[in-house]
């Protein structure tokens, strides 16, 4: 029986290129991973046959884990490749692929394409793939595959050598398909943001490597694709939708599945589920710095430290202005970015810290604590909370709140790992049990610091509220002496703001 392919508009366009790296991205049902068997086939048929007249390639099918791999990718390809076309053998999870080839200079040729499934269930999975001598690779769902993965098999592409098949491959490179992944992964940096390379040092010099992002049509457009393949057609996405909403998914949820945007997936139960709404916390633009109220600021210390820089409003609002996210950085640097950060972003604004009660503890080094650190910089720091089933109940009581009929916490948009840990990054872990069970904390990620620091502030002017009190109100910072107060930094000892914030 014979199979023809038909590629969508989309899909059409990503066979065309010839990049050495292609990924699309599209909804649930878009037809991705059919064409990403047929793409590797054809690519397969057109190599260059060596001397003998054998076409000879290598490909790697790359799944997250074994049981994906085995359910997902095996059988789309089997759907358009059985085992009938050339050998399969299940103990190492490979298939050959022999056909007849197009005659080469009027000599009849040979198609042999090894096709090698591999899924990254164990760090021994991952070496021996980047062990591989391979023509290409199909990363399927790429957005559950770690972006070492294919930066490190680009180094691989080396099947056929001319050395030992006499000819080099025609096409070598790697394929890519998965629904969007999520704004703060690096697969967005890769595919949205241009490389610096100045900072790598390679600034003027030329390389050959071709890259392109080809993304599909929302599942409710009028240019959607793939609707004659699935069952309903469009209803197949208006389904999704009704029962996506039904069941409490967001918004989000159905910008990357229907849609095929970016967005942010929950994998586990988000820690304020039931109390964040994007498009009602969210605020549409950058929300503005009111100069006659102090900062108020949450800082969780660490060595991923991070600050939440926020104001609480005489009629209770709380507005979080920005957020400052950090790795691998020691206190005193931490202080100084943030004193900077005050200085140039908040015209040098009267603040207060309310931070990790940890933060109190002396360094057996130096016998400071992180609270005397930030105290020599100027910062009247005082210690949040220590219950997190209060801080975490408080930032829930701000979100639920409405005053004047808006919400009483509203996060500017530009607090991208606050938002995505409330979108679901801040969450209770799924338990690997029967049935739906989660953790009882939140689980320590790197959404989570961030969202502790909000939690010392919020508390601070929130947990009144539950108990039926009135919000704290922000607090007079009018100090004469800098040394019990932040009320001025100079120059020299603020950071240089080539640090990015």
């Amino acid at each position: 029986m014979k199979k023809v392919y038909v590629p969508s508009p989309t899909c059409e366009r990503f066979m065309q290129s010839n990049a050495q790296m292609r990924a699309i991205m599209g909804p649930f049902g878009s037809g991705k991973s059919t064409m990403c068997v047929v793409e590797l086939v054809r690519r397969a048929m057109e190599q260059e046959p060596g001397p003998d007249g054998v076409r000879r390639t290598r490909w790697v099918v790359v799944r997250n884990t074994y049981q994906q791999l085995r359910d997902t990718s095996i059988k789309t390809f089997e759907q358009w490749v059985p085992h009938t076309a050339g050998e399969w053998r299940q103990m190492d999870k490979k298939f050959t692929l022999r056909a007849q080839g197009a005659p080469y200079n009027g000599r009849p040729t040979r198609v042999e394409a090894e096709f090698l499934f591999r899924a990254l269930d164990t760090p021994d999975d991952i070496r021996n793939l980047l062990s591989l001598e391979i023509t290409g690779a199909w990363l399927n769902e790429f957005r559950e595959i770690p972006i070492e993965v294919p930066i490190n098999l680009l180094g691989r592409l080396r099947y056929p050598s001319i050395g030992a098949e006499g000819v080099g491959p025609t096409w070598t490179g790697l394929i890519l398909d998965s629904n969007p992944p999520s704004e703060d992964s690096a697969y967005y940096k890769l595919f949205e943001e241009d490389a610096d390379l100045e900072s790598l040092g390679i600034e003027g010099e030329e390389s050959d490597f071709t890259f392109e992002v080809f993304k599909q049509p929302s599942g409710l457009s009028q240019d959607a694709e793939n609707l004659d393949h699935l069952p309903g057609g469009r209803q197949y996405y208006l389904r999704m939708v009704e029962m996506a909403r039904r069941t409490g998914k967001d918004e989000s949820w159905i910008n990357v599945h229907v849609h095929g945007r970016y967005g942010f997936v929950v994998d586990g139960r988000a820690v304020y589920a039931n109390q964040f709404k994007e498009s009602t916390h969210v605020w549409k633009e950058r929300l503005k710095y009111d100069p006659q109220r102090p900062l108020v600021i949450g800082a969780d210390f660490g060595l991923t430290p991070a600050a939440v820089i926020a104001q609480m409003m005489p009629n209770g609002r709380f507005l979080i202005l920005d957020e400052i996210v950090t790795e691998d950085m020691a206190a005193d640097e931490f202080a100084r970015l943030l004193k900077s950060k005050v200085m140039y972003d908040y015209d040098n604004a009267q603040c207060r810290v309310y931070g990790d009660p940890a933060g109190m503890q002396r360094s057996q080094v130096d016998k400071r604590s992180v609270f005397d650190v930030f105290r020599s910089h100027g910062f009247v720091v005082v210690p949040g909370h220590q219950s997190p089933q209060i801080r975490v109940d408080s930032v829930r009581a701000a979100l639920s709140r409405l005053i004047d009929g808006h919400p009483a916490l509203v996060i500017s948009p530009g607090c991208n790992m606050l938002i995505n840990g409330f979108l679901g990054g801040y969450r209770y872990r799924r338990m690997k049990v029967s049935g739906e069970r989660y953790a009882e904390k939140p689980e320590k990620n790197k959404f989570s610091h961030v969202h502790d620091a909000l939690q010392y502030v919020v508390s601070y002017f929130y947990a009144p509220v539950l108990k039926g009190d009135a919000p704290m109100d922000a607090p007079e910072i009018e100090y004469e002496d800098s040394a019990k107060g932040y009320v001025g930094i100079s120059d020299d000892d603020a950071l240089d703001l080539t640090v990015p914030f």
